[in-house]
């Protein structure tokens, strides 16, 4: 049968797999406030730089004088809300379109919401690449599993990748970001709380909510 945007297969999971500590580090966060009613509890940073994708999209009207495109995983967390206590994960996703670099912070459901919207118009890569995320996504949340995490930020990669590679235009990068991505800010003369900021999305020097 053709595979679609729902397609989800049950796989056995091998126990025990540590997590790779040379490609990512796991900080603990203790009562730090993503917004008003999200906490971050850990995240996950990797060690090395972020594999970073691009392309240049020529001029649809004269297929010169084109944008380069860039887009990047970087950064996972695990948030809590703080009245339901759901806990799920999300990835930092970095998108610039020539001069202007773009982020925000993707769950699943972003990337499957997208996912329905565009698969019928993807190019077939792009399909394989989410079929493979889908099939070996586990059915309930496993925000805990650090190694499985980390496998879910590789797969979101690949259709990341594919996604950019095979876009007509740089607007599906755009909207996959979300129309609450946020301008990066210059790097030049970040304090320590505005790294903390940049790297998981926490509110600086913001008191956390009473439980």
């Amino acid at each position: 049968a053709g595979a679609s945007a729902g397609t989800r297969r049950p796989r056995p999971r091998a126990a025990g797999r540590p997590l790779p500590q040379q490609l990512w580090c796991v900080t603990p966060f203790e009562r730090r406030r993503v917004d008003a009613w999200r906490m971050l509890e850990t995240a996950l940073t990797p060690r090395l730089c972020p594999r970073v994708f691009s392309r240049e999209f020529l001029d649809a009207r004269n297929r010169s004088g084109g944008v380069i495109v860039g887009a990047s995983l970087g950064s996972i967390r695990v948030v809590r809300h703080a009245v339901t206590g759901w806990r799920h994960v999300e990835y930092l996703l970095m998108v610039s379109v020539g001069d202007r670099c773009r982020r925000s912070w993707r769950s699943h459901s972003d990337f499957a919401a997208h996912a329905r919207r565009r698969y019928r118009g993807w190019a077939p890569p792009a399909r394989a690449a989410w079929t493979v995320a889908e099939v070996e996504r586990r059915w309930l949340p496993c925000v805990d599993d650090y190694p499985y995490v980390a496998a879910r930020h590789a797969a979101y990669e690949a259709v990341l990748r594919e996604i950019l590679f095979h876009a007509e235009a740089p607007d599906e990068l755009l909207e996959l970001a979300g129309g609450a991505a946020e301008d990066l800010p210059p790097r030049d003369g970040e304090s320590s709380g505005d790294e903390e900021a940049l790297l998981f999305g926490v509110e600086v020097d913001a008191p956390a909510p009473s439980p």
